[in-house]
């Protein structure tokens, strides 16, 4: 090779690089040894709401959820440790997070590149999995993941047990994204379920949702049979009557699964959706999970009764 072709080369390659950088359908993010970002593609700034130039300088934990954060960058640091590729076919599916804060799911390859002298490098292949359905599954598993973490947590550790009570139809519904979410309780005598919490349940529903135990009822069939219902359209439901206000305020898709305690059914949690066929397999899991956990919620507040009780006669006996 003559002279001057050897001179052009490096040129050539640097610029074909760069093409094969920008042309590429994933955003590339390239980090060095400290988890930075040192250079991004086109489509990378686009993914994530960043404007032009503005990526590098980042931590590259900066792309992903702050409860994620911790635990990503454990493993960023094991992978520039231990480094092989991982082609984007057997990638991570993790979320990633927007400049504005919005979450979205990702599959991410990673690929160790050359030593530079000072410091090894990492190039993250990441792609957006929002308009599939292998996206959307993976960004939801990913959501009930984290809401049985959390919940599980303040199940075993919060101090104030009823105000855990009060938020696990919340934490339901909009880890679900349905439109409400009820826990109902049996009352002493077991004749009749009572809302001891809720969200999204309009007032006019609170008479309607408090039904006696008995088959031809909701929560009633549902502790009967001791499992998990799933109704697709609740206009043609024919197992149980009484449904009929929550038909009129535009519900029609309910999940519903039995709370025991000690072995014994105590009471449903439920979700309900205005849109018909809404829930799935996935769906009864993660609400069977957070059923089981308000039940050790519920009891840790009885023994911490039994223990206030037991407390308050023994003051009485040393009065006497």
């Amino acid at each position: 090779m003559c002279a001057a072709c050897r001179h052009e080369a490096p040129g050539i390659v640097k610029d074909l690089y760069r093409q094969l950088i920008e042309v590429s359908p994933d955003g590339i993010v390239v980090v060095d040894g400290r988890g930075r970002i040192i250079q991004v593609n086109a489509r990378a700034e686009r993914l994530f709401g960043y404007d032009e130039g503005r990526m590098v300088g980042l931590p590259l934990d900066s792309l992903v959820p702050q409860r994620f954060r911790a635990v990503h960058d454990k493993h960023r640091a094991h992978f520039m440790n231990h480094a092989n590729a991982r082609s984007m076919g057997i990638g991570m599916h993790l979320t990633g997070v927007r400049r504005d804060g919005t979450e979205f799911p990702i599959e991410v390859g990673l690929a160790p590149l050359a030593d530079t002298g000072d410091q090894s490098m990492a190039a993250a292949y990441v792609r957006d999995l929002s308009p599939t359905d292998r996206g959307q599954l993976a960004f939801k598993q990913v959501r009930y993941q984290e809401l049985v973490r959390r919940f599980s947590e303040e199940a075993f550790t919060e101090l104030h047990l009823e105000r855990v009570v009060q938020r696990a139809p919340r934490l339901l519904a909009d880890a679900l994204e349905c439109d409400a979410s009820e826990l109902l309780l049996l009352s002493r005598d077991r004749r009749e379920f009572q809302l001891r919490a809720s969200h999204g349940v309009d007032d006019g529903l609170l008479e309607a949702l408090c039904a006696a135990n008995t088959p031809d009822t909701l929560p009633g069939y549902v502790l009967a049979g001791n499992e998990p219902v799933v109704v697709d359209d609740l206009r043609a439901e024919s197992r149980w009557q009484g449904h009929a206000a929550v038909v009129e305020a535009g519900c029609r898709a309910v999940l519903a699964v039995p709370v025991q305690l000690r072995g014994q059914a105590v009471g449903v949690l439920t979700a309900r959706s205005c849109d018909v066929k809404r829930f799935a397999h996935g769906d009864v899991s993660v609400l069977t999970a957070i059923a089981y956990l308000v039940s050790v919620v519920l009891e840790r507040q009885q023994g911490e009764e039994r223990l206030a009780q037991g407390q308050k006669m023994e003051a009485l006996g040393q009065l006497t």
